[in-house]
């Protein structure tokens, strides 16, 4: 009865960090997206991964040498993860933050729980299956108000803000992508299961999975902020002191680069981070711990950058239908954990 609890307490505090890997990316305006989406690749992707579970599983060469089917799917897995990233940062450039946001995490929350639940067991006609069901409906009702909320918020602050089609496919080519990580999770087992046996605790087993996982998911987002470095002449920005408003045509140059490095670091530290606690929180949520933690998961996130949007001004609108909408939203997504987190204490 103890184990969920602990999990979702986990699951809390990862979506609250994740929350401020968004904030810190906010405030790192003297670079390019690409500066910092790159350095952000390497730290968060590659090598805090690689530091991280040299430090908590031994014999990692031996683990992937006896799983080498495993690691290969793990590869092909993060190189589709790893693309799918490239449409979310697209999605958000013509559908807008607020809806892309809300229709990738709730179609992610979808295919990243059911897929690996189906997968497990061939059916949802099950106990835990018919509330893992109603937790994802009512999610999914949520994440709907808060889409909508995110959409008057847009056009109050931009009159005449249309989500396109284009905009609305990134989002689904983006969210099918994302839950991936999930799967990739759960299709890893064999590799966790091996760390554990080499001496790793259950806690951290799962580094060996995301290690091979997001190595490979570094891969395309590298190359495609390197063609951007190279075509938007930004390499530049990592070493000298950056104009105050490029787009503007100010001449004032201010501060470092020093800075811009030191937030990007964070923002890879927090990311991973929230993964890391995501992975521990599985092991604490029973026999379907995956599967049922990442619809919760994706639920928090959403609340989560809510209520920071919120605390940094983003919802003072004139209005008050945005976050009546919103409000709505929160409740169907808190009310959407409490029955996935029930569903684990059915098994």
């Amino acid at each position: 009865m103890l184990r969920p609890l602990v999990g979702i307490g986990l699951l809390v505090t990862a979506s609250a960090v994740n929350a401020s890997f968004g904030v810190l990316m906010k405030l790192n305006r003297r670079w390019a997206w690409e500066n910092t989406w790159l350095v952000w690749g390497v730290f968060a992707l590659v090598l805090f991964p690689f530091l991280l579970t040299q430090a908590t599983v031994a014999d990692i060469p031996v683990i992937y040498g006896n799983h080498g089917s495993v690691v290969l799917r793990l590869v092909l897995l993060g190189l589709v993860w790893g693309s799918s990233q490239i449409f979310f940062g697209l999605a958000m450039e013509t559908a807008g933050i607020a809806v892309s946001f809300a229709t990738i995490l709730g179609i992610s929350a979808v295919l990243g729980g059911l897929i690996p639940f189906l997968h497990s067991t061939g059916t949802l006609l099950s106990a835990t299956g018919i509330l893992l069901m109603a937790g994802v409906v009512i999610m999914l009702v949520g994440i709907g108000f808060c889409a909508w909320a995110g959409r008057l918020r847009d056009a109050a602050l931009r009159p005449g803000t249309v989500v396109s089609i284009r905009g609305l496919v990134y989002c689904i080519v983006a969210g099918m992508g994302s839950g991936l990580m999930n799967i990739a999770l759960v299709f890893g087992a064999p590799l966790s299961a091996a760390a554990v046996l080499s001496g790793a605790s259950t806690t951290w087993a799962q580094n060996v999975v995301w290690l091979a996982f997001l190595a490979s998911g570094a891969i395309p987002n590298i190359l495609y902020c390197l063609w951007l470095l190279r075509r938007n002449r930004s390499v530049a920005r990592y070493f000298v002191r950056c104009p105050k408003n490029l787009d503007a045509g100010h001449r004032h140059w201010v501060g470092g680069a020093s800075q811009s490095w030191l937030l990007a670091t964070a923002m890879a530290v927090c990311w991973l981070g929230s993964v890391v606690l995501y992975g521990a929180a599985t092991t604490q949520m029973g026999a379907w711990g995956a599967v049922l933690a990442w619809p919760v998961y994706m639920s928090l996130i959403v609340i989560s950058g809510t209520v920071t949007g919120v605390l940094m001004g983003e919802w003072s609108l004139p209005s008050p239908a945005p976050i009546r909408y919103m409000t709505k939203g929160i409740v169907f997504l808190v009310l959407a954990v409490f029955l996935i987190a029930g569903s684990g204490m059915q098994t």
